[in-house]
Formats: C-alpha cells, structure tokens, sequence
C-alpha cells in the first residue's frame, strides 16, 4: 500500500512537470494572441494621405520570438542576459525590417542605429501578471531640407492579471528636429501612467515630463520652456467621467525675454460615460469615412504561429489605394460615403446631447499658485444644465451658461505677426501689431488697460455679451443651429454677429 502511494506521488509529481509546461504555454499563448488581436484592432482604419507615387508599396517588418514556458523558465533577452524564474513563462522578441524593406527605408532617408529596430521581453508571473520592457533603436531621418535625430526609448510596464490594469514609465531619448531655417531640441522626456480599464474606458493618471523645449529660427532662440509639464487624471463615478489636465513650465522664454511661470488647468466634470465611449467610437467612424479615397496605410500582425518554445510573427505593412473604376462606380462610391456620413452626422447629433445632459461642467483656469502669468491669463468655464432628457443639443445649448476672459499683452500679438510675416522689419512689425490691436478695440473685440488687452465673453440665460455689451437676441439661436448643422457638414460662411447699437 505505501509503495503504491509513493509511485502514485512520484507519477504526480512527473506528470506535474511534464504538464505544466503545456499548460502554462498554452496560456501564454492565449495571451499573446489576446494582445494581438486588440493591436490588430487598434490598428485598423488608420489612415493618412501619401503622395500617388508611393501606391502599392509593401513593407514587411518580421518578429523574430522565442517563448520560454514555465513554471520553471530560463530564458536569455535580446542583449544575452539570462533570466531565471518561476511563473507561466517568459519571452523575448526583436523586431526588424527584411532586407528590401530596409533598403526602401534608406531610400527615402529613414535610417536606425541597430539592426533590431525593437527589442522586447516580458515576464508572465503564475496569476497572470505580466512584467514587461522595450528598447526601440535611435532613428536618422535626412532628406533635401529635413534632419531627424531620434536617441530611441525605453518602457517598463506592469499589466495586472486580465489586462485591466497598467503601470508604465517611459523615457524618451533626445530629440533634434531641422527643417529649412527652423530647429526643435528636447534633450529627454519621461513619462508615467497608472490607468485602469473601466466603464469602456482607460482613466487615472498620466504625466509628461520635459526638462526643456528649445526652438531656433534663423539661427536665433525663438522659444525656450523649461520644465515642461503635461498632466491628466481621470476617473469614473457612477457611469460620470471626471477628468483634470494640467499645462505647466517653470519658465517660458520668447526670445530674449522672460515671461516666468505658467500653468493652467483643463476641468471636465459629470460627463455621461457610456455615451462618451459611444462618442469617441462615433467620430472614430467619421474620419475614416472622410478618408475614404485617401491612400492608407493598413497594418495586419500575421502568420503567428504557435509553438512551445519558438514563435515566428510578422507585420505586414501595405501601402494601397481603394479606387473604383469606371464613372459610373465611382460616382456610386462617392454616393454611399455621403450617404454614410450623413447617417453617422447625425448619429452624432443625437449622442452630443447624452454626454452633457447630466450637468457637464468645462472649464480652463490658471492654477492658484500661478494666477497672475505675465503673458497670458485664460479663464473660461461652459456649464450644461442637468435634465432628465433632451431633444438636441440646441436646447442644452439655450439653457447652458459660458463665460470667457482672455487677458493678454500687445507681445502675443507681435509675436504672431512676426511668424506670419517673417519678412517684414522689426519696426513693420511693431506698426502692424499697433493697427491690428487698435482695429480690435475700436470695433469692440477689444479693450485696452495700458499694454494688456482684454477679451471678455459671457452667453447666459440666451443671451450673448461682448465686453459688457449685450448682442443681439438671435445669437443664440445662431449658435445652436451653428451647432448642431456642423456636426454633418461644414458651414458654408461665418455669420457676423454685431453689438447692439453698432
């Protein structure tokens, strides 16, 4: 009896190793299938227009994957580093270009400093948490007029056990960008995110740091921002998103001159959720429609082929243009797409008014500690009504409350007049500058305290004021049926709206 139940635990004991492996590769398999079809799903409907000559290119970009399955694994990454655990398993992929993609990448100047232009492992612990890095290779980019030098990056991301949790710091190397007589510098950036998936969507925090953004123009400092800052955080509250965003630099320099501290907060408070989601999809719809006739890039992971210990994957990248032939068929295309936007404008038209209807508040503030910039000071702030139901987002639209103040001084104006006329002397310049301001403030836009100007725009109750002067009583039917047309198609002209008594 005792010798049966030792070889009975000595067969468990094998089987346990023997079966685990396959167990354990099995779903790391599904995993890694999981993650492809939601890449493959995120990188459908990109578009973007490309000129006609680079019709029916087909780059190919090949993953070359090896999987180490557990529970025990020893696997070396990219580099040749061992790694020893115990877990599901581990894995290590390097992603390249073949050899004739590589020479049509050099051919339009496009160039990186390794022959892995990616190199990535991750860890997959028992219950599911994955513990993941990623290299990408510094990037030359040269053509006639334009420079590229790019030092690559580096990512280390945490995914909880069933994806719906992520953690992740990223650090962006050195950037250097000339184009003719212009030059942007970053020497680095980091980034964190620590976001959840809920309610459809992906909220906490996310944070963006610069030590510093420098552009020349002319071989002169144009724009200096030290410190830069770009901060989210988002949460929802029963099915009621909430998000903060925060614009910050410790100093901002325009040319010689220092304009000190900035810093501004973007509020977005009782939005409907589900029908934000529904939103987002929506207009995710819209501009692919408006791109129908454009040349798109369409990227497909395929040729995945499992394996216990060796995976092979490639992303085809293929460069086409869906062109109807004949008249006819063309003008039957161009038809359905209108017809299609035209059902899908107002689709949008009828969701706009489920993400506000619940009390929606916007707003954009100085943040307490920076109150008073030297440069320019925005405080604006658009509140909705909470309502039961609404028809249109003309109602909410007569019914909501905006107020806007823009204080600014004559230097943000001469600075836009010297991009826009980069010809013109410093003393044109000036005289431009002057007549454009004084235009404004005599025609009402505008009013003066010294060098600060000040714009102010208040619509409540139905009513619109300029300035302290009350607009016309139609304004805010103009601006609802504005509106809500614009959501289907573009307005044919502006229509002037004229303070009372001018």
């Amino acid at each position: 009896m005792r010798k049966a139940a030792i070889v009975t635990s000595i067969s468990i004991i094998i089987a346990f190793f023997l079966g685990t492996p396959y167990f354990f590769g099995q779903t790391n398999q599904s995993l890694n299938d999981e993650l492809l079809t939601r890449a493959n799903h995120m990188l459908q409907g990109k578009g973007e227009p490309l000129p006609v000559a680079q019709q029916d290119v087909v780059a190919s970009f090949v993953i070359d994957e090896k999987i180490y399955h557990g529970p025990f694994y020893w696997g070396k990454d990219a580099g040749g580093k061992s790694h020893f655990g115990f877990g599901r398993g581990y894995f290590v992929s390097m992603i390249s270009p073949n050899e004739q993609t590589r020479q049509w990448l050099q051919a339009q100047g496009l160039r990186s400093q390794s022959n892995n232009w990616e190199e990535r492992s991750a860890e997959i612990s028992l219950l599911g948490r994955i513990r993941a890095t990623s290299y990408i290779s510094a990037l030359n980019f040269k053509n006639s007029d334009t420079t590229l030098n790019w030092q690559g990056a580096k990512t280390k991301m945490t995914l909880s056990p069933g994806l719906n949790n992520l953690k992740a710091n990223v650090t962006i190397g050195a950037l250097s960008y000339d184009q003719k007589q212009s030059r942007l510098e970053i020497p680095s950036a980091n980034v964190n995110v620590k976001l959840r998936y809920k309610t459809g969507l992906w909220v906490g925090s996310s944070e963006l740091k610069v030590p510093q953004i420098t552009t020349n123009r002319n071989d002169k400092a144009e724009l200096t921002l030290n410190n830069f800052l770009l901060q989210g955080n988002s949460n929802v509250s029963g099915n009621l998103l909430s998000t903060t965003v925060t614009l910050a630099a410790d100093s901002m320099q325009m040319g010689a001159v220092d304009y000190g501290p900035f810093s501004y907060n973007l509020n977005m408070q009782n939005v409907d959720a589900t029908a934000w989601l529904k939103l987002k999809d929506l207009a995710s719809q819209y501009d692919t429609l408006m791109n129908a006739n454009s040349l798109q890039y369409n990227l497909n992971l395929t040729q995945y082929h499992r394996g216990w210990f060796r995976s092979n994957a490639q992303i085809v990248l293929t460069i086409s243009r869906p062109k109807p032939t004949g008249l006819i068929q063309g003008q039957l295309h161009n038809l359905s797409r209108q017809s299609e936007l035209l059902i899908l404008g107002n689709e949008i038209s009828k969701t706009l008014p489920a993400v506000v209807n619940k009390g929606a508040q916007f707003s954009l503030q100085p943040t307490p500690g920076h109150a008073q910039p030297s440069m320019l000071q925005i405080d604006a702030s658009l509140t909705f009504p909470k309502v039961l139901q609404a028809e249109d987002i003309g109602q909410l639209i007569e019914k909501a409350e905006a107020h806007i103040n823009v204080l600014f001084l004559a230097d943000l104006i001469k600075m836009a007049t010297e991009h826009q006329y980069p010809e013109k002397t410093s003393a044109d310049v000036n005289a431009t500058t002057e007549a454009l301001l004084n235009k404004w403030v005599a025609s009402g836009y505008l009013s003066r305290s010294d060098a600060q100007y000040l714009f102010s725009l208040d619509y409540s109750q139905g009513k619109l004021s300029l300035n302290g002067k009350t607009m016309a009583d139609t304004a805010a039917e103009v601006v609802s049926d504005s509106v809500v047309s614009g959501v289907v198609a573009p307005a044919a002209g502006a229509v002037p709206i004229t303070p009372a008594g001018k």
